[in-house]
């Protein structure tokens, strides 16, 4: 089933929908939920699509934060070997702002273009 997200003041409420969507689904669709499914306060946050949601904020996973950071260091590396081109690092430099504009990231965009800086990779010339 794909990601959904319901919400509710009521914990008891959460519970009963879920046991309504539990039974429509292996009744009538023959699916089941996976074993993700919880019933959480907002205050945690909201893990979805790859963030992590508050009602004044959001910010990226840190699974997916640090895999970015250890892409990027690898990416230097090939670049540098000219195992990669410039096309390829302008289509990796877009999909990191797409990303990050979408959240509270500039921290980590910071982070990602001095990885960048620090291995003689101007990318502000892309």
């Amino acid at each position: 089933m794909d990601d959904s997200i319901i919400l509710s003041d009521s914990k008891d409420q959460l519970a009963e929908y879920w046991e309504l969507i539990e039974d429509y689904l292996a009744q009538e669709l023959h699916l089941d939920l996976n074993k993700k499914t919880i019933i959480a306060p907002c205050e945690k946050g909201i893990e979805f699509v790859g963030y992590r949601m508050w009602a004044t904020h959001r910010i990226l996973k840190k699974s997916t934060t640090r895999r970015m950071i250890r892409h990027t260091k690898n990416l230097c590396s090939l670049y540098l070997q000219q195992a990669i081109d410039d096309d390829y690092l302008k289509r990796y430099l877009a999909s990191i702002n797409g990303t990050l504009c979408h959240c509270n990231g500039m921290g980590l965009h910071t982070k990602l273009y001095s990885i960048f800086d620090n291995a003689g990779i101007k990318v502000y010339d892309f």
